[in-house]
């Protein structure tokens, strides 16, 4: 199929997939292994196609290679089911330092910026080769997901996700979206970012959400620093980062107003799909109970 040693075979890790990397012909690669209960063959195709039209239009996305079969996604049945293999190669470049926010290059911001503001312009154009990736919605989940938490968390988690479905999708605010653009899933040489990793989240979405994506991760995903740190990292990342979005892509007003709502999308998200072990949830239940979040809209107003 891929003609490689099994016995060259490392595991690097995974969630949703497991994750190996092998060599082949001198050459790096990386293997994705899926489930079909986790995602069908239909839904992994569409991913690659739209991981390859981003590769073909000056977007530094990891491609796809093709099987010997000429496909870039492979079925392989199983008992019950089957499972979905593609290889990537190999990224070039290291993730950053994201416990040094601070001291992030000011051309590094501009090109996170710039190549979202990119993919969005692109996602305008984009016309699905055969299947189709999912539309985002996810509110019907809560109650399930959420169980462990008391009803004062699951009210609040419905309720922003509810307001965030019922938005209008308009051609210049909604389209494809990578869907979970942070630091762990690019990589960076020379303060450019030289490859992004993992579209399995890719979706029909608003565009504002990459952008809340992004800023949440620099804000929120480890222990909350003290407010003023943390405004002012936001007013540097968001000036230097909304300058590179903006030659690529515009988004207007109504759009930008929404950033606060799209972070505590992202925030509900995690608190739905993050193990319930994991060290920092319980200050995400909290923080998102509490409304306690810095306001992004107030800064936006400032630059």
């Amino acid at each position: 199929m891929y003609e490689f040693n099994s016995d060259n075979l490392s595991f690097v890790g995974g969630f949703q997939n497991e994750i190996y990397s092998f060599q082949k012909n001198i050459e790096e690669y990386i293997l994705r292994i899926g489930d079909s209960e986790h995602m069908t063959h239909n839904l992994v195709r569409a991913e690659m196609d739209w991981n390859v039209y981003l590769a073909e239009n000056n977007v530094p996305a990891i491609r796809p290679t093709q099987s010997n079969n000429g496909r870039l996604v492979e079925k392989i049945e199983k008992d019950s089911g089957y499972f979905n293999a593609v290889v990537f190669e190999k990224a070039e470049g290291e993730h950053l330092n994201d416990s040094d926010l601070l001291n992030w290059s000011d051309e590094l911001l501009i090109n996170y910026g710039k190549i979202i503001g990119r993919m969005h312009a692109l996602a305008k154009k984009f016309e699905p080769l055969e299947s189709k990736r999912f539309e985002f919605q996810c509110s019907v989940d809560i109650p399930h997901l959420l169980k462990d938490d008391d009803t004062e968390t699951v009210k609040r988690a419905r309720k922003i996700l509810l307001e965030a479905e019922n938005l209008p999708k308009h051609k210049d605010s909604y389209g494809l979206v990578h869907g979970d653009l942070h630091t762990h899933n690019f990589f960076v040489k020379n303060d450019k970012i030289t490859a992004i990793i993992d579209f399995e989240y890719s979706c029909y979405k608003w565009f504002i959400s990459d952008i809340s994506v992004a800023l949440y991760y620099v804000l929120y995903w480890k222990p909350q620093l003290n407010q003023d740190i943390l405004k002012k990292i936001a007013k540097r990342f968001l000036l230097l980062f909304m300058k590179g979005y903006e030659t690529e892509n515009k988004l207007n007003a109504n759009c930008m107003e929404k950033i606060d709502l799209f972070i505590k999308v992202r925030e509900v998200i995690l608190l739905m799909y993050i193990p319930r072990h994991h060290e920092y949830r319980e200050s995400r239940v909290n923080r998102l109970k509490e409304d306690n979040y810095i306001n992004i809209q107030e800064i936006l107003e400032e630059l």
